[in-house]
């Protein structure tokens, strides 16, 4: 039970103090977050200062600059993705367990809704499952703030449901948007001259939906599907087995913006390995995705010797386009890119020593996540955060020393358990130090009944880059539970 004690009361101590201002904007800085189980989903909040993690049920949330882990919860949901809603709640689809058993899990839409009374922490303020689709695989906000979830393995999307209708047996009532041309792996909504379209990635083809976004009475889509691959006359066209990724990129007033293109989709193709941007054109009284003008970029030859044959699955990119980011769970290196405002431009590539496995970007580009590692479900995991990523030169290694590991060193070094010169290399000797603390050696432990506040801070510092030591715990014991 005192370890429950201790958890419970070094975060909340911790989530007190709040964060540290922020430094300079030109600055470059890394942190990461280490011996990761399975990653589902990550976000961060606006500006960069929080990144919220899903892992294995978990939900997880750090402040960052200092790495501060200030707030975890089980949530019994396997997410798919988890996005920050303009209600700033956070939201999150995928599958959600059944009496504690993800054997018996169905689809699932959580929202969390940030407790004031608890400063940075979050709820569970409704949770609806069983909405006769097998697995949300995405959610989106129209203009009103409402978010539509979709499903891969549905033709149809619909608003974030109510408990009371659930409840009563009355989840097939909602509105739902129907599809013309398949399954929606990715789904995008935003407005257009003041009307909002929604844009799907199809599951398991190169296509596009894009169109007017219409819960009315029809309830059916008005989109048009459209080929990301261009075929010329007389080609074959080639079986695809991985959806596009895209992201909707304001253009602002650059050239690529003319005739009233306000908007401009960034897609990658892992079929081709393509890197593409297409305008969105006004017609009449309606708009349409156009090739036009289009770039494209082969990704292939900016591969390193040895990886031209990755598939490259997975695209993160700010608001604007300014810093893209592109890899593959069989490629260990991020590209870079980024649209100037008339083309794309290859800026380098990130050496991470590790297969990546997911990608996020705050959608100002102030950060940056990757998430690498080379057991397939976890484990070795680790989450590096760039802080200002448009700083990094054209080639990059991700740095060894961490200012984290060496305020840990420091800590562990004045308890009298040798971490070795602080230097923010996590080594063998830091890992001996931290298990030492953590099995009562030093000068405090602990494992006392009242631990003191450097024990209460170093114990922050361990979970805040091991969060393993809090995730190995039952359920039961979790701090937040």
């Amino acid at each position: 039970m005192f370890q429950r004690y201790l958890i419970a009361l070094s975060l909340a101590l911790l989530t007190q103090a709040g964060a540290a201002e922020a430094q300079s904007d030109s600055r470059l800085r890394f942190e990461t977050i280490f011996d990761l189980p399975f990653v589902q989903s990550l976000e961060f909040a606006p500006g960069g200062r929080e990144l919220f993690v899903a892992v294995e049920g978990h939900l997880l949330q750090w402040e960052l600059d200092p790495l501060n882990l200030v707030h975890h919860q089980n949530t019994q949901v396997l997410a798919n993705e988890m996005v920050l809603g303009p209600d700033q709640r956070l939201y999150s689809v995928g599958l959600g367990s059944a009496r504690g058993s993800f054997s018996q899990a169905g689809s699932k839409a959580v929202a969390f809704g940030r407790d004031e009374a608890a400063g940075a922490a979050f709820e569970v303020v409704e949770a609806n499952s069983n909405l006769g689709i097998s697995q949300y695989s995405s959610i989106a906000f129209d203009s009103g703030g409402n978010a539509i979830l979709a499903s891969a393995s549905s033709y149809t999307a619909s608003p974030f449901p109510r408990r009371e209708d659930v409840q009563n047996g009355d989840a097939r009532k909602y509105p739902q948007l129907k599809f013309r041309c398949g399954g929606v792996s990715q789904l995008s909504i935003f407005a257009i001259d003041g009307v909002d379209h929604y844009l799907a990635s199809t599951a398991g083809q190169a296509t596009l939906e894009f169109g007017k976004l219409d819960l009315g009475s029809e309830r059916s889509a008005a989109g048009d599907c459209f080929m990301v691959e261009q075929m010329e006359k007389g080609q074959i066209r080639q079986p695809t087995f991985d959806a596009v990724r895209h992201a909707v990129i304001d253009l602002g007033d650059t050239p690529f913006s003319t005739d009233g293109a306000s908007k401009a989709i960034m897609v990658l193709n892992p079929n081709t390995n393509k890197l593409s941007l297409f305008r969105i054109e006004p017609f009449g009284n309606t708009h349409f995705l156009s090739r036009l003008g289009a770039l494209e970029l082969d990704l292939g030859k900016f591969m390193p010797s040895g990886a031209q044959d990755a598939v490259l699955t997975d695209l993160a990119t700010d608001a604007k386009g300014r810093e893209v980011h592109v890899s593959s769970t069989s490629a260990s290196v991020v590209l870079r890119f980024d649209f100037d405002g008339t083309g794309l431009n290859y800026r380098g590539r990130i050496a991470t020593g590790a297969p990546v496995q997911r990608l996020e970007m705050s959608s100002d580009g102030a950060a940056a996540a990757i998430v690498t590692g080379r057991a397939p479900f976890g484990g070795d995991w680790r989450i590096t955060v760039i802080e200002n990523p448009a700083a990094l030169s054209d080639w990059l290694q991700v740095p060894a020393s961490f200012p984290s590991i060496k305020a840990l060193q420091e800590q562990l070094n004045a308890q009298d358990l040798s971490a070795g010169f602080p230097d923010g290399i996590l080594g063998p000797q830091t890992t001996t130090a931290v298990g030492d603390f953590l099995s009562g050696k030093g000068k405090t432990s602990p494992t006392s009944n009242e631990p003191d506040a450097d024990a209460q801070m170093l114990y922050q510092s361990i979970v805040s880059s091991f969060p393993k030591y809090l995730l190995k715990e039952k359920p039961a014991r979790l701090a937040n539970d």
